[in-house]
């Protein structure tokens, strides 16, 4: 590939995260973490206990999810402001149904008040 074309090409950027449930026997902390990858390699990763006790394993990993997102918005912005061209929309792997509904539901969303900033946040990252 010529460096003319590497400006013009444009690059896939892939989140996946996770999260158990309760992870932590003595807190019922769960541990939330993520990946992303840029062109294939992983360029940004982070696993740390979530900072409240989650109810559901579903809301466990929607805050895993919510941080990925956080952390794809940042390196966007980064390789856009840089002359990058980032394939969108930027694809998410996630692994629990309840995750994809609440993040997908527009009701689902409503419902949800202590969910509402971080579900909103994925929703209108791109």
């Amino acid at each position: 590939m010529a460096p003319t074309d590497l400006i013009n090409y444009e690059w896939d950027v892939v989140g996946f995260s996770d999260s158990d449930f309760g992870g932590d026997k003595e807190t019922r902390i769960s541990v939330a973490g993520f990946i992303v990858h840029f062109k294939g390699l992983p360029i940004s990763w982070r696993s740390k206990g979530q900072k409240s006790v989650a109810l559901s394993s579903s809301e466990a990993e929607y805050v895993a999810l919510s941080e990925a997102a956080k952390e794809i918005k940042f390196i966007y912005q980064i390789l856009i402001s840089i002359g990058f061209k980032v394939k969108l929309p930027i694809i998410f792997h996630v692994d629990n149904l309840g995750t994809i509904f609440m993040s997908e539901n527009v009701q689902c969303r409503k419902e949800l008040n202590m969910l509402t900033f971080d579900i909103g946040l994925c929703k209108s990252l791109f």
